[in-house]
C-alpha cells in the first residue's frame, strides 16, 4: 500500500509521517543517496518515458532561470520519481511531498481547473492520498516556531509571490480533488500531531478493509 501525504508548508505532514513510521509498519520512503537517485531515475524513465518527458516540460516551463530549474528539477522531478519507483518495492510505503506536492512546488502561477486536471493525469496513482489542511495562522505559528520558511534562498520578494500562489493552488485542489485520478481524504491539520496520527491510522485502517 502506498499513502501519499500532501499540505501546505505548516500543515505537520512530516511530523505525523514520523509518527506512522515510528508506530506502525509504514515506512517513510527516502533516497539515501545520489547513486540511489540516478539508478532508480533510469528505471523510471525507462518504464514511463512519455510520462518523463511530459514533466520534465513543465518543469522547464516553470523554472524562473538557472536556480529554480535546478530546485524543481531535484526536488520535484528527480527525487519524485525515484520515490514512486521506490515505493513499489515496500509493503507499505509513505511518501511524504510526492507528485501532488508539485501542486504548489511547481507552478510559479495559480492554476485554473483544467490544467490542474491535465497535470495530475501525468501522476502515477497512489492507493491514497491524504490532504493535510490547517488554518493559516495555525501553519504560520508553526513555520515560525520552525524558524524557517520553504524557497527562502530565493529572496523575500519570490516568497511573497510564492505564498500567495500556492494558496490559490491548494485551494483549486480541494475544490476539485473529488474529480481527480486519486481516492483522498482531506485531513484537519490544525490539531495536535497525536490527534491527527490517529485519524490518519483510522482512514488507512479502513481503506485497507
Amino acid at each position: 500500500m502506498i499513502i501519499e501525504l500532501y499540505g501546505l508548508p505548516g500543515t505537520g505532514k512530516t511530523t505525523v509521517a514520523k509518527k506512522i513510521e515510528e508506530r506502525t509498519d509504514f515506512k517513510i520512503v527516502a533516497i539515501k543517496n545520489k547513486g540511489e537517485l540516478v539508478w532508480l531515475n533510469i528505471i523510471f524513465f525507462l518504464k514511463h518515458p512519455l510520462r518523463s518527458f511530459l514533466m520534465l516540460r513543465y518543469i522547464l516551463a516553470n523554472s524562473r532561470g538557472w536556480r529554480t530549474f535546478y530546485y524543481k528539477f531535484m526536488n520535484c522531478f528527480l527525487l519524485n520519481n525515484a520515490k514512486y519507483q521506490k515505493a513499489a518495492y515496500f509493503k507499505n510505503a509513505l511518501i511524504d511531498q510526492g507528485y501532488f506536492q508539485n501542486i504548489i512546488s511547481v507552478f510559479e502561477a495559480p492554476l485554473n481547473a483544467k490544467a490542474l486536471k491535465r497535470y495530475t493525469k501525468l501522476f502515477l496513482p497512489s492507493d491514497m492520498l491524504l490532504i493535510f489542511s490547517a488554518p493559516s495562522f495555525v501553519r504560520e505559528q508553526r513555520t515560525d516556531q520552525r524558524g524557517r520558511f520553504s524557497r527562502e534562498q530565493f529572496g523575500d520578494e519570490y516568497v511573497t509571490a510564492w505564498k500567495g500562489m500556492i494558496e490559490k493552488n491548494d485551494a483549486l485542489l480541494k475544490e476539485y480533488v473529488s474529480e481527480l485520478p486519486a481516492r483522498s481524504r482531506i485531513v484537519d491539520a490544525g490539531r495536535d500531531s497525536d490527534e491527527v496520527f490517529r485519524e490518519v491510522i483510522e482512514i488507512i485502517t479502513a481503506h485497507a478493509q
